[in-house]
């Protein structure tokens, strides 16, 4: 900003011995996406989640690849906690506009199912229900959060579970019956868990996926 300033002055000195002065042209579209950036971050530089949801859907989409590429294990916890969230609120917003880009996003939240920070894992399985509701193909998300439980304990395998909860939440009609039975058979296992919210999760998995 000031070397703009500098520049301006300088080219308004230079018009007072050489003749007239034209201001630079305006270029409208650096400004607009000047404006976004500047309202895409509050005043202590954390995402503001309000700027996503005055976005247009096809603005929408190209957030939510620049988000999923620039999030990465380098990223403190409150990053990736925070991009994870705004992706959750980019899903309700964009809903099927979003259906091109299932891949990228449905492995990323996966991934962030393993990271030990417990809001990033807590908000990658709330944003892997939410986008599961996008799916058509369901069995190999559910094979592939039931092989992770398998390996996964503590705060992981509650996640996990979160997850495979939201999974079956939104999209349960969609899952074969063998798959339906699996998820069955090792939430009947785990209400057995000596870890309270890990035998919570598992009763309301088995809930939901007795009605569907």
């Amino acid at each position: 900003m000031v070397q703009d300033l500098e520049l301006i002055q300088e080219q308004q000195g230079n018009s007072s011995s050489h003749g007239s002065w034209d201001p630079p042209l305006h270029n409208k579209s650096v400004d607009s996406t000047n404006r976004r950036e500047s309202k895409s971050k509050s005043h202590d530089g954390c995402l503001d989640m309000n700027m996503y949801l005055e976005l247009e859907k096809n603005e929408q989409i190209m957030f939510d690849r620049t988000l999923i590429q620039i999030i990465g294990d380098q990223l403190p916890w409150q990053v990736k906690s925070a991009i994870l969230s705004t992706l959750t609120i980019i899903i309700e917003k964009g809903g099927m506009a979003l259906k091109p880009f299932l891949l990228q996003p449905q492995t990323t939240f996966v991934k962030f199912l393993q990271d030990n920070p417990r809001s990033v894992h807590s908000s990658a399985a709330l944003a892997l229900g939410k986008l599961s509701a996008l799916s058509t193909r369901v069995d190999p998300l559910v094979g592939g959060l039931l092989s992770n439980l398998h390996a996964s304990e503590g705060g992981v395998r509650e996640a996990i579970l979160v997850a495979l909860k939201g999974v079956v939440k939104h999209v349960g009609k969609s899952v074969s019956g063998p798959a339906k039975t699996h998820v069955f058979d090792l939430s009947n296992e785990l209400i057995y868990n000596d870890d309270d919210q890990i035998q919570s999760s598992s009763t309301r998995i088995l809930g939901i996926i007795s009605e569907v």
